[in-house]
């Protein structure tokens, strides 16, 4: 039954595009929140209620750093320069949130090394380390098996949790995408980018599952008002990239949930900001 619920859970778990994550598409379940979060977004008292000004929320952060057995490589340093790195980002952007390292173990496990996205290999992993709540954010810093290969992935917030879906929470990411790690992915934008997914945003490139081909110049996009259409993952720093023409503005190359490298990467929109707002509000707040 287990292996059944982590199976389930995956279902569908691809890199949309091959790069930089590994994060899923979202489910329709996932996509019908960002539909109720743009209701209560548009309601005047919610809208104060979520405004960054007012709204402060500090998470509280584990990161489990996983080697194979032993290694000598310490990598407490750069966990404690991709929490600065976070900060640092999220309030540039005046999200609203902050995150308090309050632990960091380095783990030595040649079976959890080379971990592969939705298997029993990662439950194990997580299950055994994963701490807190569902409002806390667990890091899980470790080689990735997946192809093609990808920087990191993360789960979305859901409602209602199962057990399996809790255990199974938080952020992995690849070491050389810690500050300090491999051009042009050495400043901790994936970290970034993947909380980003941790508190609920899509990629700006989201297709449409409904269109033929699949593009991300038609549908809802990624269900956020003031990020413009985009038809996929821009790479590099492409200034003045357009691929959606008949829709307003350039592409949002320097958009954190983006594909770019690290150095091109510099904000999240204020619709962004109150969608993280909404919904960890809504799903992850009191849990």
């Amino acid at each position: 039954m287990l292996l059944i619920a982590i199976i389930t859970l995956f279902l569908g778990f691809t890199t949309s595009v091959a790069g930089r994550c590994g994060t899923r598409p979202p489910s329709n379940t996932v996509r019908s929140l960002h539909i109720e979060a743009e209701v209560q977004e548009n309601a005047a008292n919610a809208r104060r209620t979520l405004d960054q000004r007012i709204f402060g929320v500090t998470v509280n952060t584990y990161v489990h750093v996983i080697q194979p057995v032993g290694s000598t490589v310490d990598l407490t340093a750069r966990v404690v320069e991709q929490i600065s790195v976070l900060n640092t980002h999220f309030a540039n952007s005046n999200t609203g949130f902050r995150f308090n390292l309050v632990s960091q173990q380095t783990i030595q496990n040649d079976a959890w090394v080379d971990v592969v996205p939705e298997s029993a290999q990662e439950f194990e992993m997580k299950s055994t380390l994963r701490q807190g709540r569902y409002r806390d954010l667990n890091i899980y810093i470790v080689t990735i098996e997946n192809d093609p290969p990808v920087l990191g992935y993360a789960t979305f917030p859901e409602q209602h949790p199962s057990q399996t879906t809790r255990s199974l929470d938080g952020v992995v990411v690849i070491p050389n995408s810690l500050p300090g790690g491999v051009f042009p992915n050495d400043l901790g934008l994936t970290g970034v980018h993947e909380v980003g997914h941790w508190l609920s945003l899509f990629h700006t490139f989201e297709p449409d599952p409904n269109s033929t081909p699949v593009t991300g110049c038609t549908g809802p996009g990624d269900y956020i008002i003031d990020t413009p259409a985009e038809d996929s993952p821009a790479f590099g720093c492409p200034v003045g990239r357009d691929s959606c023409p008949n829709q307003r503005g350039l592409d949002p190359i320097t958009n954190y949930m983006d594909y770019t490298d690290d150095a091109c990467m510099t904000q999240f929109t204020l619709g962004q900001g109150l969608r993280m707002r909404t919904l960890f509000a809504t799903l992850r707040s009191f849990v």
